[in-house]
């Protein structure tokens, strides 16, 4: 006697794959921190170069440590 599988699943994990779940999810995080205040404070140091810190008494690492707080252990 043969014996048949059927599918009877509420979710439809064979329409999406399992791997774009966490691409999705990371993708969505990265945009919330990009998009943060901090985020964006980073994106304009590095647009400064290293020779404009200097000449304002600063480097890359203080800047860094500014922004960013307690959140960043260098």
């Amino acid at each position: 006697m043969a014996q048949s599988l059927t599918k009877s699943s509420v979710f439809a994990f064979d329409k999406i794959s399992f791997s774009a779940l966490f691409v999705a999810a990371f993708d969505w995080l990265a945009m919330l921190g990009a998009n943060s205040s901090r985020g964006r404070a980073i994106d304009a140091l590095s647009a400064i170069s290293d020779a404009e810190l200097e000449a304002k008494g600063t480097t890359r690492r203080d800047e860094t440590i500014r922004i960013l707080g307690g959140a960043v252990y260098l």
